[in-house]
């Protein structure tokens, strides 16, 4: 939660930051938004006397500031922040914060729970220490820790749910696949396995699996947003692109600053041929997200030296038109022949988009989705140099072990998939 210009902060919460401070006969107030809030009502209050009454279009990135004549006899202030239907967003009262109680507080060492060795931990003892190694980025110790965990208790529900999300997180499909649908098979309303079987099985190309698991994790509201996206592009990789469309318009209704969302329904809007509404969304989220490489894409305005900086930037725009089955848009960009760059506006080592394996290989992999021969291209991704080539992605999997069944003696392919 990033504060602006505040100068300190008197309290805050979801909505708002707000910094109250008296200084020769002026109150300075800073109020920080953290969401927008159209049309709030700001109030401060000496007693029942109001000071202020004010409405303001409040948003994260801008701070709201005042300076205000406070009388000699003026005890505690109130500042007040009402939404525009009148809910309370931020109430504080100078001088009043809310403090832990002194009986409540044990100063020295604090007391925490220490997870017992190995032959004594409860099921609950292994699920602490792996969401713990989680959360401090220990990811391979994590998926251990539950792979040993499970072995102990192999009908735990919890751990079944934790190992096969965090399997389906590292792209460890085959892996997942089995304990989701077992946990699944126990709670078919839980919306969060429902997710990550989804991702799981469009991991492995089993498409209508994945859509069922999709509209499964649309149910509640957590995962609507990201759920919807999903089966749009489901759909959208079967040619159904109305149903695309539809989804991914529900997906930019739940989740409105989802930059990949928005990426997305541009692209398909331009694919039905609905280029003006394509072209006014794609302008109008490009002012909100001027970095987007796939909305400039999409407006017919790359920029070709930006790209060239990084052969990830292509790539990512490709791997987007691909989640959607627009391979003929993915082989435009990675068919390009991308300007020199300057040392210092790349990283060393790096060579431009078109030398680049995953990139190649990509390219034969969308020609291959198209019906066209991907023979040339991965003939020649198998003779790029590897050296600083760190595949990492769905779609880089699915093109490599793709070059694979073309060519099983493709060594450059088994060591990028290996990698």
């Amino acid at each position: 939660m990033p504060v602006r210009g505040t100068g300190g902060i008197s309290r805050a919460n979801l909505n708002s930051v707000v910094h109250l401070q008296r200084n020769n006969g002026t109150l300075n107030v800073a109020l920080n938004a953290n969401r927008k809030l159209p049309a709030a009502k700001i109030t401060i209050l000496n007693g029942a006397t109001a000071l202020l009454e004010e409405k303001a279009d409040l948003a994260p990135e801008r701070v709201w500031k005042k300076e205000i004549p406070v009388p000699n006899s003026a005890k505690d202030l109130t500042f007040e922040l009402k939404s525009s239907d009148g809910a309370v967003l931020l109430k504080q009262i100078e001088g009043q914060y809310d403090w832990l109680p002194e009986s409540q507080i044990k100063l020295g060492p604090q007391v925490s729970y220490k997870v017992p060795k190995e032959n004594q931990r409860t099921a609950d003892d292994w699920l602490q220490l792996g969401k713990d190694q989680e959360l401090n980025g220990n990811l391979l110790e994590a998926v251990q820790t539950y792979q040993k965990a499970l072995q102990r208790f192999p009908t735990s529900f919890e751990l079944l749910k934790a190992a096969g999300r965090l399997d389906a997180s590292l792209n460890r499909f085959e892996e997942a696949l089995p304990r989701l649908v077992e946990a699944h098979a126990r709670n078919t309303s839980d919306t969060e396995i429902s997710y990550y079987l989804g991702i799981t099985n469009e991991g492995l190309e089993r498409e209508e699996d994945a859509a069922d698991a999709f509209r499964n994790a649309m149910r509640l509201p957590n995962y609507r947003a990201a759920a919807a996206m999903h089966l749009a592009e489901v759909e959208a990789r079967a040619g159904k692109l109305e149903q695309a469309r539809v989804f991914l318009a529900g997906s930019f209704e739940s989740a409105p600053e989802d930059l990949r969302a928005v990426e997305e329904l541009t692209a398909i809007l331009n694919a039905l041929g609905k280029t003006q509404q394509a072209e006014v969304l794609g302008k109008q989220r490009l002012a909100r997200f001027p970095v987007s490489n796939f909305l400039r894409e999409e407006l017919g305005s790359p920029d070709l030296a930006h790209l060239a900086g990084d052969p990830y930037r292509v790539l990512n725009i490709a791997y987007e038109y691909a989640r959607l089955g627009l391979y003929r848009q993915a082989v435009r960009v990675l068919s390009r022949d991308y300007p020199p760059v300057r040392d210092d506006q790349t990283e060393p080592g790096s060579v431009l988009p078109q030398s680049h394996p995953l990139v190649v290989y990509f390219r034969g992999y969308c020609r291959q989705k198209l019906g066209e021969s991907p023979e040339k291209d991965y003939a020649q991704a198998s003779r790029l140099p590897t050296l600083y080539i760190f595949p990492n992605t769905i779609e880089d999997q699915q093109a490599l072990r793709a070059a694979l069944r073309r060519n099983e003696k493709d060594a450059t392919a088994h060591y990028l998939l290996g990698t």
